[in-house]
Parts: structure tokens; sequence; C-alpha cells
């Protein structure tokens, strides 16, 4: 059986395990390893367009206290749709597949099937992410416009999470699938290591770049209230470094780890096997790698309902969905109730894991994709 050739836009580099926090990569060679051969198409970026349009944005924000989402404009639209629709015309390919571009997707033309992925629509992000939030009135109409044409001018639309897919089916309901990202990792981990719990000392990790964003004062708020009801805790932080105003003898601050760094990722593989929790009070989160990385590991993680988390983790089952509002102090019931149900604690480690061997993971990706796209008839 011959394999398809497939050309991969992204606008960032897939080679470069940064882009989209390796997203793009693990995805070009879930590609490779389980799809067809696949061309890396350069990545593009009309410099002079950009700067113009960054420079409105960032003089508007300033003056006006408005936003111009200029990645997903028309002109942007129109600039790469050229670009890449010119670069298509140059081979031949049996399958296109467009990463997190929404400007390509609109902008492109051509007549070989396409494949669309993202992890979220915009007219279900706006105002909830802050990139997103207080954009001028024709920004908003263009956001959403050229998002809307992106579904509808591919022959497949994939979205990451239920949240994601119901917004987009809205739009196109024929055209879309979910199928769930994988945990961003070159190899599958083994089994949970044992640990006993209750704890004598309840270790919490929270990983994340930005730590207001990503709920890191309810976090530490929930480290406060384990320790002042007699609990031993401490918070263990990766990513980010807390402001002094949160510096405590109970909180760790191991600073960014890069995975790409061997000892480093060996350093964040300890922290996930040693920990007894991953708490992640995020503001917003379209997807949430990190917590297919938890499961991964066997860490039972405590989240918000919000986003494309309930996506990745199923309630009571892998672990702890709280509302939006909660506090620091729920977060720290939620463990407190844990701890009383040690066999509870012990299933969610287990499920976990069987959610990331199952599910969450790339080839697992790999493999749901090529079917659907096999039985469209987008590929032999």
């Amino acid at each position: 059986m011959n394999r398809p050739k497939i050309a991969f836009i992204s606008e960032q580099d897939a080679r470069d395990k940064r882009s989209w926090s390796g997203t793009q990569y693990f995805i070009w060679q879930a590609l490779q390893n389980h799809v067809g051969d696949v061309t890396l198409l350069e990545p593009y970026t009309p410099r002079v367009l950009k700067f113009f349009c960054s420079a409105f944005n960032y003089l508007s924000l300033r003056i006006l206290k408005k936003r111009f989402d200029y990645r997903h404009s028309d002109v942007m639209s129109n600039a790469y749709g050229k670009h890449y629709s010119k670069l298509l015309r140059q081979n031949e390919y049996d399958l296109v597949v467009i990463s997190a571009s929404i400007a390509t997707m609109s902008g492109i033309q051509t007549k070989i099937p396409t494949v669309y992925i993202n992890d979220r629509v915009i007219s279900g992000a706006i105002n909830y992410h802050k990139i997103l939030t207080d954009l001028f009135a024709f920004s908003r109409r263009q956001s959403i416009a050229n998002d809307r044409k992106a579904i509808l001018n591919s022959s497949l639309s994939v979205f990451c999470s239920d949240w994601a897919a119901d917004a987009a089916r809205a739009i196109a309901p024929d055209k879309v699938v979910m199928i769930p990202f994988g945990a961003n990792l070159e190899k599958t981990p083994e089994q949970p290591n044992v640990l006993t719990f209750p704890p004598q000392k309840i270790k919490l990790l929270f990983a994340g770049v930005n730590w207001f964003d990503k709920g890191g004062p309810k976090a530490f708020d929930a480290l406060l209230h384990l320790l002042n009801n007699g609990y031993d805790a401490e918070l263990s932080v990766v990513g980010c470094t807390p402001l002094k105003e949160f510096e405590h003898e109970k909180l760790t601050c191991c600073g960014f780890l890069n995975k790409n760094n061997v000892a480093e990722f060996e350093q964040l593989t300890a922290l996930y096997r040693s920990h007894h929790f991953f708490i992640l009070p995020t503001k917003y989160e379209a997807y949430g790698l990190v917590f297919c990385e938890s499961a991964a590991y066997g860490l039972p993680a405590l989240a918000p309902r919000t986003g494309g988390i309930p996506t990745i983790i199923d309630h009571e089952k892998t672990g702890i969905l709280l509302p939006e509002t909660a506090t620091g102090q729920e977060y720290a019931n939620e463990i407190i109730a844990l701890l009383k149900q040690p066999e509870l604690w012990q299933l969610l480690r287990t499920n976990a894991y069987q959610k990331y061997t199952s599910t969450l993971n790339w080839e697992s990706w790999a493999a749901t994709l090529k079917a659907t796209c096999a039985a469209r008839k987008i590929i032999d």
C-alpha cells in the first residue's frame, strides 16, 4: 500500500520542540510514523505586514485600550493563503495538514484534501482568553469570519477537546471530529511507581509558565489551608517563579525545566513520580497538555471545569474537577477528602495512566485520524 504524500503547514517550525509546547513536533512525528510521508513546508512570516500590524495593536492597546487580533485578520489570511497556495502548486501531494494556523486555512486555495487542526474556535473563545478580549469590532468580525472560513474550507477539521469541537460543529457539523492530543513525551512512561497513601507529607506539584494565569495563588492558598489544618504539605512549582509575597518554607521553586534537556527532563520526571497531586487552578485553558503528562505518570490532577480540561480529566475517575470559581480552600478540601479515601486515590492513579495509554498519546491520535480520513475517503 502506497503511503500518502502529506504537506504539513504550521506557523511555527515543527522541528523546534518548543513550538506550541512541542505539539507541532509531535503532530509531525505522529503523521510521519503512522499516516504518510510528510514534507514540512517552511514556516512563513510576512515580516513587514506583521510589523505594522503588531505596532498598531501595541499602540491601540495603550492608547485606546482596544486590541487588534491581527493574527486572524483579513490581511494575514490573504498573505498566508497566497504564499502557501503557490507552494502547494509546485509539488504533488495527496493531503495537506494545516496545524494551528487560521490565517493559512482560511486563505489557502487548493484542490488537495485538507485536514485542519486546532485547539479552539474563535467564536467560542472570544472574551475567554485575554488575547481575545477588548477587540475592535472590525477585528472581532474578521477573526470570527476567518475562523469560520478555515473550518468550512477544510475537508476535515480536527479539534482536541469537546469544548472546541462543539463550537466548531455549530459551523460545520459534518466536517468536525474530536481527537484528544497526546502527552508530549518521546517515550511511554512505565506504570506509576508504588507510593504509600495517605503519606506523612502531602506533595503538591504545580507546573505553568505564568504563576497568576495558571492559578498559582489558589494553589498557594491550598497549601496554606492544608498546613493550617495540621497536615504536613509542600508545594513544588515548575515553569515560573512566584513573587516574593508567596515565599514560604514549604514552597520549592524548581524553575523552568526544559524537556529537551536530558538532565532537566529527568528532574521533571522525578517530580511527577514523587508527588501525590497535580494542582493547576488555571483561569483558562484551551486544552491543557500538562494534564496529559500528569496522567502519563499516574499523578491525579485537580483543576477547574473549564475549556478543554474536562476532555482530559474524568471527574472522580482520573482526577478532580472543580468549579471555575473554586477557592484554594476548596482545592485543599478535595485533597483532604481523598486522604480519607486512599482506595479512591489509588484508583485515580490507575485510571489516569490507563487513559494516557489508551487515548492521551500521539499514536492513538494518529490512528484515529488515519481511520477517520480513510472512512471519509480523504485518503486511500
